[in-house]
């Protein structure tokens, strides 16, 4: 065996000085794993899926129409509020039970959020409906649903049961949750994260109490993509995370946003949504969320964000969390 050299006293400073550094960073890396996911609870809702058909109207061609005699002349609501999804969260199956129950989760409408007596989002919304009005709207829906209830179970159930069963197995396979927070450093105060089916929901939402995120249904099961954009909402949420006005410069940030007509937090999940879909291999590693904007501050701000992501996620000591990145993007796209 060939004798080790010994090293000079510069030699032993830079060996000294490399071990710090990797020290530092696995300490970096340490904290981060402590930031551990809560487990995704997967659920589906008929009765919340009607109310989301009967208020909105927003018509599936993946589904053939629902047309029982009538219905068509049922009032709607001309703006969204969140009861499907917390008639999904709350496991409700009847009908019966909705007016007492939407009288007492949404007393505040036509506020659009409430933190007390539990953090809720009532609307999504500008200019929310009044309670009256929504419960005048369930109460004209009532004779409809046993017809519902026969073609959700013909028409709609496969479809919801095929997209959570793709949703268990990426999550099983990649567990995007951990990723989303491992990628943004900042904890999800949640004991469960419950991932709701709503076949007949424009978009995506999320809510408070209970911890939840609501989702229309994909082509292609996509958790990482659906979880990247509304676990971050939450995770930037003063009832579940820290809000962006409460981290250093984050009121700047918002404000510089809101001068130039751009959401800061809202491009930061699609940002985000972006990243994990890629992290988990979902979707092209070279997509480019910028390319979908259109020209403006928005779009410099995603560019902003593209540019040094890698640096981002290799120097947690200069971003110790992504809204101290998002911040420093923001001052210089948006100043």
């Amino acid at each position: 065996m060939r004798p080790v050299p010994a090293l000079s006293a510069a030699s032993r400073r830079q060996v000294l000085g490399g071990a710090l550094a990797l020290a530092a960073v696995g300490s970096a890396r340490g904290a981060a794993r402590t930031l551990a996911a809560p487990p995704l609870v997967f659920v589906s809702s008929p009765l919340a899926d009607y109310l989301q058909l009967l208020m909105f109207r927003l018509s599936r061609d993946t589904f053939p129409p629902f047309d029982p005699p009538g219905f068509a002349k049922a009032p709607s609501l001309d703006d969204l509020v969140s009861v499907p999804e917390a008639v999904a969260s709350a496991g409700l199956t009847d009908y019966g039970q909705l007016r007492g129950f939407i009288a007492r989760a949404f007393a505040a409408l036509p506020t659009q959020r409430v933190m007390r007596p539990q953090p809720r989002i009532l609307s999504y919304s500008e200019h929310p409906p009044g309670l009256d009005m929504v419960q005048s709207v369930v109460a004209a829906g009532a004779p409809f649903y046993p017809a519902f209830q026969a073609y959700w179970r013909a028409s709609v159930q496969p479809l919801v049961q095929a997209q959570i069963a793709g949703w268990r197995a990426q999550d099983a396979q990649f567990r995007p949750l951990q990723k989303v927070i491992d990628l943004q450093r900042l904890p999800l105060r949640a004991a469960r994260l419950e991932v709701v089916a709503m076949p007949f929901h424009p978009s995506g939402s999320g809510n408070y109490t209970p911890p939840a995120i609501f989702s229309s249904l994909f082509d292609k099961p996509n958790l990482p993509w659906f979880l990247g954009h509304e676990a971050s909402h939450l995770i930037w949420s003063e009832a579940l995370g820290r809000p962006l006005a409460a981290a250093p410069e984050g009121a700047h940030a918002a404000a510089l946003g809101k001068a130039k007509g751009v959401d800061v937090e809202e491009t930061m999940c699609l940002f985000m949504q972006a990243q994990t879909s890629k992290l988990c291999g979902l979707s092209a590693a070279d997509l480019k969320m910028s390319s979908k904007l259109k020209p403006g501050p928005q779009q410099r701000l995603m560019l902003a964000l593209e540019g040094d992501w890698d640096a981002y996620r290799a120097d947690p000591r200069r971003w110790p969390d992504l809204q101290a990145y998002v911040t420093e993007k923001a001052a210089a796209a948006l100043a």
